[in-house]
Order: structure tokens, then C-alpha cells, then sequence
């Protein structure tokens, strides 16, 4: 996404520009300020700090969450999708929501993981026995492919 923002820059002949950037934007934002300083001017983060390269893939889970049928095996397995995203042990994000594809094939699979969170209260069993996701077209061009109806 770099090279599109540099290509609109150089298309309406802007050299060097002020980024101001929010939430996930702020993952661009830094991609630019660490790859191309030359054209910026300045930067502000709003919401999300600089984000430096990690070396690692971070938002590989939204291949689940953004596909067509994710929401039907997040639904078919969901003690599956509750232990990785709520687990005893966040670090398992790092191997099962954040890589490419990662948490689609761990709950696709039916996979588990062992424990219950110190957090995890009676209240949220409840929540949890009750829930369910479901697909959701808002606006013509976006898709909020998980909403929570527990």
C-alpha cells in the first residue's frame, strides 16, 4: 500500500506532504516514515502510536474474519474460536491469530487449547453459550464480516 499512496502523491504532484494517520492507519503511516522520510513533511499518529517493523505478519486472522465463510466456522466451532481468542496465555496470538491464515486453519480445524483465562467469569460462559456471529453488509463497498450477537 506504500507504493499506492507514493503513486496518488506523484500523480497529483505532491512532493513532500504532512501524513496524519489513525488506528490501523498508523501501520502505513510508519511503513512511509520508515521507508520514504524523504517525502514527508511530518507525521501524527492518532489513536495508535509508530508502529515498527516487526519482521512478522499481524493481522493474518482477518483472512477468517473478512471471508465468506468465516462466520459459519467461527459458528460451527466456537469453543474452537473462544480458547484462541480469549486464551490463558495471549502469546498463543502470536503463533495462531497473527500469521497469514493462522486462525482460520485453528478454528476450521476445531482445534483447542487447554485452560481457562483467570479473567474468564461465570457471566462470560453465559455470554459464550449464548453467542454467535453472523455476517452483516452495511454500506455498499464495506463489509463487516463478524458481528458479536451474544
Amino acid at each position: 500500500m506504500v507504493g499506492d499512496v507514493l503513486a496518488i502523491l506523484s500523480e497529483e504532484g505532491l512532493e513532500k506532504v504532512f501524513v496524519v494517520a489513525h488506528d490501523w492507519g498508523c501501520a502505513l503511516a510508519s511503513r512511509l516514515a520508515d521507508l520514504h522520510a524523504d517525502r514527508l513533511l511530518g507525521f501524527a499518529f492518532l489513536a495508535v502510536g509508530y508502529w515498527p517493523t516487526t519482521g512478522s505478519d499481524v493481522f493474518g486472522y482477518w483472512t477468517l474474519f473478512s471471508g465468506e465463510e468465516g462466520y459459519k466456522a467461527m459458528n460451527n466451532n466456537i469453543e474452537s474460536a473462544y480458547d484462541v481468542l480469549f486464551p490463558m496465555d495471549p502469546a498463543v496470538w502470536k503463533t495462531h491469530t497473527a500469521p497469514t491464515d493462522a486462525l482460520k486453519d485453528f478454528v476450521t480445524k476445531g482445534l483447542r487449547i487447554e485452560g481457562t483465562p483467570a479473567y474468564w467469569t461465570d457471566e462470560a460462559s453465559c455470554v459464550k453459550s449464548a453467542s454467535g456471529y453472523h455476517r452483516v453488509v452495511t454500506w455498499p463497498g464495506l463489509t463487516l464480516s463478524l458481528l458479536h450477537k451474544g
